[in-house]
């Protein structure tokens, strides 16, 4: 777990003391993604400075510090996240000749590898989460990549002639050149999706990098002028590449055969995110997803596997009961909290520092009450995510007559000439613009997916990585807790887009090849989990009541008025409406409170800049 930042200044004139001044006030805004470590690196001449925090994982030594430089001095580094694989790398790396080793750590295999293979081979070989700053002090070149599927974050832009970089924004908010306006367009974004979709972030011209994806600046970059970024990693080429390197005809008539492949390959991941040398544990919320996760883990460990649930006080949560249920038979130590108004109450102020910018997914808090209960008694947790992107869990995939498949089922009865190729295409677009999220390159969908399998791949590629994977970073880090998601490895990836859609989504069910794999670590009673619509707090009633002060502030009409990003009639009147039970607008509203508490605590910010 850790957290980099840095800057690449093209300006003539620099100090080294004002460079040391800037960079160790970005890497303080990142302590708490890790506080056994923090070190600085520079070089004032070439204009490059890196920070790092980092909470030690697998053992800290001073031969795994960062930033870490070669023993040559050409190239350097600053790297957030996990490679789970990196003992056979730096196996492969000692067959092919190299036998100069410092130490064990990760971040020694990483510079090895780019020095001996280059940067695209190291990361095609890497299996893990990650963000990473590289410096070539030959070339004078930073590189900033980001994992496969988004789950380490990595924000970057230009302010004058300083190029800067971070894992969260407010380490970016740092550097004395900071002089950032608030974005429009994300704005819109965020109350449309509750979330800003990469590579949008609430700033001008300040972005995300995109899951996948790499950028490089050079002396000869132009601040200001369009940054190139390229990816080195597609699901869509993943995709194209898997469907052309398909099973046996028998596997798929061999269930068993499935079931085995599919677990073998989920105990690998599991097996491998387990490696720490601090406490493990897992979320688990009830579902097939967690509770899989949660028995792989217990078959591979002899201690008492830790987990944590979240529930609601007063209200009847039997996906709760569910997981206590689970828990109970794997022999877990199983930990639960009941939260109420006040607790939600108290975790609200939190909110806008740890997402660092507006982000109203309700669920984030839950997420951040999750972090707060397994940081109590583990460094690590083990999630869920990205199950139901790639094996078919959300109910508009079609399940139980889910609302996307209702909705093309209709515009196939339209008249046929509205159902030519052009507007068949056009109508499509339409409804997976409806039921999913923008995805960052939609124009580059892989060949032959039907509908179901679109809404899948769009969700993959923005909703998993803008939503779920940011919620869960930012949630966790913000209590110095590392989050790690087996689904995601990679090899799981590109079994789940190898699988036709029938082996995901069945007999009414999703998720349905990891159920049949569960049923053979659960009995069946515990394989039939409850179903419930969600597992949001009720924030809609709070907000008539212990949250209707704090709510009724931000809303006020004269303060957003002068603020001048709303117009405060149709708010006013939809705030009347929920506070007389006359409609639930409880969606609105949070979106809309959630930007205002994030502008209420970036006003000073502001303030400061202006003066």
């Amino acid at each position: 777990m850790s957290g980099l930042t840095g800057f690449y200044s093209l300006s003539s004139k620099r100090n080294s003391a004002d460079m040391r001044s800037n960079l160790r006030r970005m890497s303080a805004a990142l302590m708490h993604r890790g506080s056994d470590d923090h070190s600085l690196w520079l070089d004032r001449e070439a204009g490059i400075a890196l920070g790092h925090q980092q909470l030690a994982m697998m053992g800290s030594t001073p031969s795994g510090s960062q930033p870490m430089t070669t023993p040559s001095g050409r190239y350097a580094i600053a790297f957030d996240g996990e490679i789970y694989n990196q003992v056979a790398l730096r196996q492969r790396l000692s067959i092919e000749g190299y036998c100069d080793w410092q130490g064990t750590s990760t971040t020694e295999t990483l510079l090895v590898a780019f020095t001996c293979w280059g940067i695209r081979r190291t990361l095609q070989a890497c299996v893990g989460m990650f963000a990473i700053a590289l410096w070539d002090n030959k070339t004078s070149r930073l590189t900033l990549v980001r994992d496969r599927m988004g789950e380490k974050p990595l924000y970057y832009g230009w302010m004058g002639k300083t190029f800067l970089f971070g894992s969260e924004l407010k380490a970016l908010q740092m550097h004395q050149a900071w002089n950032a306006s608030i974005n429009r367009e994300a704005i819109a974004c965020q109350l449309h999706l509750s979330y800003i979709p990469a590579p949008l972030t609430i700033y001008q011209h300040i972005y995300k990098l995109e899951p996948g994806h790499l950028l490089q600046i050079t002396p000869h970059s132009l601040p200001g002028s369009p940054i190139q970024v390229g990816a080195w990693w597609s699901l869509a080429t993943q995709i194209a590449q898997t469907r052309q390197a398909h099973f046996p005809k028998q596997f798929f008539r061999n269930t068993r055969k499935q079931v085995d492949t599919l677990e073998a390959c989920l105990s690998n991941a599991v097996r491998q995110q387990m490696r720490a040398d601090v406490p493990v544990g897992i979320f688990l919320s009830g579902g097939v997803n967690s509770s899989l996760l949660a028995a792989l883990m217990q078959t591979q460990t002899q201690q008492t596997l830790q987990t944590f649930t979240i529930a609601y006080a007063g209200m009847d949560d039997r996906k709760a009961n569910h997981a206590r249920a689970v828990a109970r038979h794997l022999g877990a130590e199983h930990h639960e909290f009941y939260a109420n108004s006040v607790d939600v109450r108290d975790i609200i102020p939190l909110l806008p520092s740890v997402f660092d910018e507006p982000f109203s997914d309700m669920a984030q808090v839950p997420a951040l009450l999750m972090a707060q209960l397994a940081s109590t008694k583990v460094n690590v947790c083990l999630s869920g995510c990205g199950a139901d992107e790639l094996f078919g869990g959300y109910q508009r995939y079609g399940y139980s007559d889910g609302y996307a498949q209702r909705l093309w089922k209709r515009l196939q009865h339209l008249p046929g000439l509205l159902r030519s190729t052009p507007s068949q295409a056009i109508s499509e677009e339409v409804v997976l613009g409806i039921c999913s999220t923008p995805a960052p390159i939609p124009n580059h969908l892989p060949e032959r997916l039907d509908f179901t399998e679109r809404l899948m791949y769009r969700d993959t590629l923005g909703y998993l990585p803008d939503n779920i994977l940011t919620k869960m970073d930012r949630a966790s880090m913000g209590v110095s807790l590392e989050t790690r998601a087996p689904y995601l490895d990679p090899r799981m990836v590109e079994l789940a887009w190898q699988l036709p859609l029938h082996m995901k989504i069945r007999h009414g069910q999703g998720v349905w090849l990891l159920h049949q794999v569960l049923e053979r670590h659960l009995p069946q009673h515990l394989c039939v989990h409850p179903r419930q619509q969600n597992s949001h707090p009720p924030l809609g009633d709070w907000l008539r009541t212990s949250l209707r002060d704090w709510a009724e502030a931000l809303l006020d009409a004269s303060r957003l008025r002068q603020e001048g990003f709303f117009d405060p009639t149709p708010i006013r009147e939809k705030w009347r409406q929920h506070l007389a039970g006359q409609y639930n607008w409880q969606d609105y509203l949070w979106n809309l409170l959630m930007f205002q508490a994030w502008h209420e605590r970036q006003m000073p910010v502001m303030r400061a800049m202006a003066a």
